[in-house]
């Protein structure tokens, strides 16, 4: 931001305004922007000089679906239908009955009516917020039934393939081959789940993202981030019963048979 903000020690104000980032985009100003005359439409079809007196950071005052719109602030006195007063949160009730008192003092013929910034700015982004909550539950819901998954197939196949195991491990296997011996078909097709999921991934995470204004790229670090997790929570879920299998007394395994 640069500029000031309006103050009563300035009669001047008046013929002031304070513009956002995006206007200045917008209207092309080049610096010095502070000082600089416009033409300003009052809404009535009258237009007046005013004289830039800040420039304001770009903030939303809409949904994040949409784009920031230029702004400008101007000074009208005894022109005001809307008002933003900042409050204390303790004794709110008494403070909003003051500001109804004064409010019908002055603007007897207006009715009061009031509402909090901070819920309004909410409901612009609760579906978003709704999404990720969803999204969230149903994240942890599929990793946990696919880790439920692993591990079954994991104790169904190790637990028929237990005399080969015992084999293996009288000829001299170690628990580590067993181990690489029983995952590596499942790492297999981890990878080729990742071959497929990821571009599908990028493609609709990518859709999604065109619906807001201003967004992220998708980074490869992303999905080799996401890989890496997802094959130690399957690596860690595989691992449970085959150490367990694998750590045996292969003569047990095979009497078991």
């Amino acid at each position: 931001s640069q500029g000031r903000n309006f103050a009563p020690d300035f009669i001047s104000d008046s013929s002031a305004i304070i513009l956002n980032e995006e206007a200045i985009r917008q209207l092309g100003l080049k610096p010095p922007l502070i000082g600089q005359r416009l033409q300003w439409d009052d809404g009535t079809g009258k237009t007046h000089g005013v004289t830039i007196i800040g420039i304001a950071k770009d903030f939303h005052f809409t949904s994040l679906h949409s784009r920031i719109s230029p702004f400008g602030f101007i000074l009208e006195v005894g022109n005001g239908s809307h008002f933003f007063i900042r409050t204390a949160p303790t004794n709110l009730a008494s403070t909003i009955a003051d500001i109804e008192k004064i409010w019908t003092l002055y603007n007897p013929e207006k009715p009061f009516e009031y509402s909090f910034q901070d819920e309004y700015l909410a409901t612009l982004r609760i579906n978003d917020e709704r999404f990720k909550k969803l999204f969230s539950i149903f994240t942890i819901l599929s990793i946990t039934i696919a880790c439920l998954g692993l591990f079954g197939l994991t104790v169904f196949l190790a637990e028929s393939r237990t005399k080969e195991i015992g084999i293996r491990k009288i000829l001299g296997a170690s628990v580590k081959t067993i181990l690489q011996l029983l995952s590596k078909e499942y790492v297999l097709m981890i990878c080729i789940s990742f071959v497929i999921s990821f571009p599908l991934t990028y493609y609709l995470l990518g859709f999604w993202l065109q619906n807001f204004a201003y967004h992220i790229a998708i980074g490869w670090q992303v999905f080799v981030v996401a890989g890496i997790i997802s094959l130690a929570l399957a690596l860690a879920t595989i691992s449970f019963h085959a150490t367990k299998v694998a750590a045996r007394n292969p003569i047990n395994s095979l009497r078991s048979e």
